[in-house]
């Protein structure tokens, strides 16, 4: 990195804005004739929606736009489905 690049990002603070989302939840089964049976679950997610990015000129909001958001929905869908099919 040079010294402008240096001189450029010094002066530069950036606070992420994100939504976020757990879930939790259990459940369970007693059967006279068969064993008994419970299962519990858990999961979260965090999709970046912006940032706020102070400089010399003041504060602004930058949004993310298409396609990291898209990207980042994918991982997501995709870790979704290979823990889903782990579990199996």
């Amino acid at each position: 990195m040079n010294s402008y690049s240096r001189a450029l990002w010094k002066n530069w603070t950036v606070i992420p804005i994100v939504s976020y989302g757990f879930g939790f939840g259990a459940g369970g089964n007693v059967a006279q004739k068969s064993d008994n049976s419970a299962g519990t679950g858990a999961g979260g997610g965090i999709k970046p929606l912006g940032a706020i990015i102070f400089d010399k000129d003041g504060a602004r909001v930058e949004s993310v736009k298409g396609t990291l958001t898209n990207m980042t929905e994918v991982v997501a869908e995709t870790a979704t489905a290979i823990v889903e099919k782990w579990r199996c």
